[in-house]
């Protein structure tokens, strides 16, 4: 999943797993191998975070999102209780915000960015972001998928090669010029 915007969602910007305890039950879904690449989330605390992780999650890699909350950095992750369910779980190189309090990322992110990324027009619910922003050629490169021989992925990219990265930002441009950048849109 890449070069998504997510703005002022009225509960949450994104959920992911299965939402029950009990993997038998209506909700006991899951996800795997999954990849969360250049994606911006912004203001979606209506009642929850940013990011809900439920049950079952296994092999997710989240990179290069920018994550700006409305409260407080804390208040833009969520993590079901006792998630014992879920395996490999990698946050690497986002970039971390909120409008009110800068306090502590919320999970392991070894290269995670603590600043503002100054977009140009949030209040236009536009993700570019200005010249000088900390999120330009910030980004964590990530080896294109290669792996899946499934017919369908070979009708849709070229030689089955899916690019991590997306080939488009979300306004369309390509996606990687020079190093690529934090977030849904390219510089």
């Amino acid at each position: 999943m890449a070069s998504n915007f997510f703005y002022k969602n009225f509960d949450i910007g994104i959920a992911l797993g299965g939402y029950a305890a009990n993997a038998n039950v209506e909700g006991g879904g899951s996800i795997r191998r999954i990849k969360v690449v250049n994606n911006t989330f912004y203001h979606n605390q209506g009642h929850s975070s940013e990011l809900t992780l439920n049950f079952r999650i296994h092999d997710l890699r989240f990179i290069n999102n920018i994550i700006f909350g409305e409260t407080a950095v804390n208040d833009t992750y969520e993590q079901a209780a006792n998630n014992i369910q879920s395996s490999n779980l990698l946050f690497d190189n986002n970039l971390w915000w909120a409008s009110q309090t800068i306090d502590a990322v919320p999970v392991s992110d070894p290269h995670a960015v603590v600043a503002d990324p100054d977009f140009s027009d949030i209040a236009g619910a536009m993700a570019d972001v200005n010249t000088g922003s900390p999120v330009i050629d910030a980004g964590r490169s990530e080896t294109d998928i290669t792996s899946w021989t499934d017919p369908f992925w070979a009708a849709h990219f070229t030689g089955g090669v899916i690019p991590v990265h997306g080939e488009k930002d979300f306004d369309k441009n390509a996606r990687k010029v020079g190093q690529v950048d934090i977030g849904a849109t390219e510089q």
